[in-house]
């Protein structure tokens, strides 16, 4: 069996894990617990920013981002980003569920 006969083999068992772990029928509320850029997959246990907007754009319904990132709530939590972020599809994105945040009072 060649490589190309087993990398398609196990993405088609991927993918059918895929369809039948997850209704796309439901809006998901994904939790961000790390301020790294990337990460891995969101299926694989990444939690950062950018990989729950990427799992967000997998279906068609509107999805909500909150925030758990670790850490003293008395300090900000900055995500810095290496690039633009990619939303395709309906996203709601609350910081505000981050432990600590609150409304810019600055003038």
């Amino acid at each position: 069996m060649t490589c190309s006969a087993t990398l398609r083999r196990r993405a088609t068992r991927f993918a059918l894990l895929f369809t039948l772990a997850f209704d796309a029928s439901q809006a998901a509320t994904l939790t961000v617990t790390n301020t790294n850029d990337s990460c891995t997959s969101w299926l694989l246990g990444g939690r950062c920013l950018r990989s729950a907007i990427a799992y967000a754009n997998l279906f068609d319904d509107a999805d909500r981002i909150e925030f758990a990132i670790p850490g003293n709530p008395e300090h900000f939590q900055r995500i810095l980003l290496q690039s633009g972020l990619s939303i395709t599809e309906p996203l709601e994105i609350d910081g505000y569920t981050q432990p600590g945040a609150s409304p810019n009072t600055a003038r």
